[in-house]
């Protein structure tokens, strides 16, 4: 197995983690959302129970029965994401056991500003920044024996 492996399955596990945070971040909004929506129901629901409306009042009922689901069904969510951020991310610490210390040096800098951070030589091309490559870059690679990173946008190529 060549060092690029693990950096690959590291790479493939902080694609996973950086999806999980984002999405984690969109819940407390979204509830908060749910959750104004519900008083305004309520308040609703108290004006037209003084009408006495049963029609409308069991309309706005429903309406706050489903808005309670969806924010249990957020919690649950969130709930789920975050179990699963931990697990990646003890999954993570394993992985980076795999790398050397220099080359994990490396993956991390880049990784801050590079999405994807390690991409492959394709016809002679950064799959990255999409440049051609010098003829002797598709050799380093070839050999395997050290990182080769693209000299336009700074990937670690494979």
């Amino acid at each position: 197995m060549s060092f690029i492996e693990p950096l690959l399955a590291l790479q493939d596990v902080d694609m996973q983690i950086l999806r999980l945070q984002q999405e984690l971040k969109d819940y407390p909004a979204r509830q908060q959302n749910e959750e104004i929506r519900l008083a305004e129901l309520a308040r609703e629901q108290a004006e037209i129970e003084n009408s006495g409306d049963a029609a409308q009042i069991d309309a706005i009922s429903a309406e706050i029965a489903d808005i309670n689901a969806f924010i249990a069904e957020i919690v649950e969510r969130r709930a789920e994401v975050e179990a699963e951020l931990a697990t990646l991310k003890a999954s993570r610490e394993e992985l980076a056991k795999n790398v050397s210390f220099e080359h994990l040096r490396i993956y991390d800098r880049l990784r801050i500003s590079r999405r994807p951070t390690i991409v492959k030589l394709a016809n002679g091309t950064c799959g990255g920044c999409h440049l051609v490559q010098p003829p002797a870059v598709s050799q380093l690679i070839k050999r395997g024996d050290q990182l080769v990173i693209c000299e336009m946008c700074g990937r670690i190529l494979y």
